[in-house]
């Protein structure tokens, strides 16, 4: 696509300004100078060197997680994956969450699944062309539609087709009930929702700074829908510095689906090369019951607690190990109508379930140096 835009650099509007800019940002990522060279091997030298991996993660909890990469014949599926296994683990780890991720990768780019490397040259590709419009002042791109429709003359950064995985490469199994769970993730991207319906629905929201100086914007705006709505779908904001460098919404099925998508979230921001999270909820909040753990030692969840209360919780984490949470107790009165308790602010301390976040910062910050 680069080398198309020069061709035709003689009738683009102020090429000379905007695809220098372009140029220098992609020189500088790693996954655009990799494509680059992908490119020049694949018509000049050989094929890619490919190698088979596969990531198996086993999360009994937030807290008892293992990780494990592993090499891997070619012709094993996910699902025999599983198989091989669970046919040789004790009996006491048959608990939790099985993940089986299969990942094709480049020995030249061994970090990232080609996939996912892939993805990332779009959304560069999409920040390419957005400068040439707006140098033109094009409001709209024309390009006709495509079938499958996944690329659209919307010129969303990650396509709906580039964000789900099918079990063939990634495999969730329930370890206690023996059943695979599906994925589904939600990727909110501009434009999905026009600006007017979202403005006329809950008035206007100013959002700004960085993830810790948005929590306090982020608990307006949930107080806000959930007065509307009676309820919050789950939401995250990727940042990096000050800007929003993804959106995604969450739907939590149980504790189980939490933790795959909260390592999801971990996924994304990484591709993202994100610093910075927003995280808004809602969730229960409960007592250390006594007699409140059973025989493995798992205390009982405040969902499961019957003086449980609820809140609106946001969180703002950055890589560099700042954070800041806010709680807000809510109570539903007969008719439906929310009303709300103060909002306490916490700094420092550490939230178990963003540990899959955490986790893969403390990851890419040791591999940067």
């Amino acid at each position: 696509m680069s080398f198309l835009v020069q061709k035709q650099k003689e009738s683009l509007l102020g090429f000379s300004e905007w695809y220098p800019l372009w140029q220098n940002s992609a020189k500088a990522d790693e996954i655009m100078r990799w494509a680059v060279e992908a490119r020049n091997r694949v018509v000049k030298q050989a094929d890619l060197d490919i190698h088979s991996r596969a990531i198996v993660r086993l999360s009994r909890d937030w807290l008892h997680s293992t990780e494990g990469d592993l090499d891997l014949p070619p012709h094993l599926n996910t699902h025999q994956l599983v198989s091989v296994l669970l046919s040789t683990a004790p009996e006491g780890v048959r608990r939790g969450v099985m993940t089986i991720e299969r990942r094709w990768v480049d020995l030249e780019l061994p970090r990232w699944e080609l996939l996912d490397a892939t993805a990332h040259a779009y959304s560069g590709l999409v920040d390419l062309i957005e400068a040439a419009h707006r140098a033109t002042g094009i409001q709209e791109c024309n390009i006709p539609a495509r079938n499958p429709p996944c690329v659209t003359s919307s010129l969303q950064r990650m396509p709906g087709c580039m964000v789900q995985v099918d079990d063939n490469r990634r495999l969730h199994v329930d370890l206690a009930e023996m059943t695979q769970m599906r994925e589904k993730l939600y990727v909110v991207q501009r434009g999905d929702i026009p600006f007017e319906v979202v403005r006329k629905r809950y008035g206007d929201f100013a959002m700004s700074g960085d993830a810790i100086k948005r929590v306090p914007q982020a608990v307006a705006m949930g107080k806000r829908m959930l007065s509307l709505d009676k309820e919050l779908l789950t939401s995250a904001w990727l940042l990096r510095g000050e800007q929003v460098v993804d959106m995604l919404s969450m739907v939590f099925i149980d504790q189980h689906s939490k933790i795959v998508q909260v390592h999801q979230l971990a996924d994304r921001l990484e591709r993202a090369r994100a610093d910075g999270l927003v995280f808004l909820t809602e969730t229960w909040l409960g007592a250390a019951l006594e007699g409140g753990a059973n025989a493995d030692h798992e205390a009982v969840p405040p969902s499961k607690q019957p003086n449980r209360s609820e809140a609106l919780w946001v969180t703002g984490a950055t890589q560099d190990g700042r954070l800041r949470e806010s709680l807000t107790i809510f109570f539903r009165g007969v008719d439906g109508q929310i009303f709300f308790g103060p909002t306490q602010y916490l700094r420092g301390g550490f939230v178990n379930a963003l540990r899959p976040v955490f986790d893969r910062w403390r990851r890419m910050t040791e591999e940067a140096n």
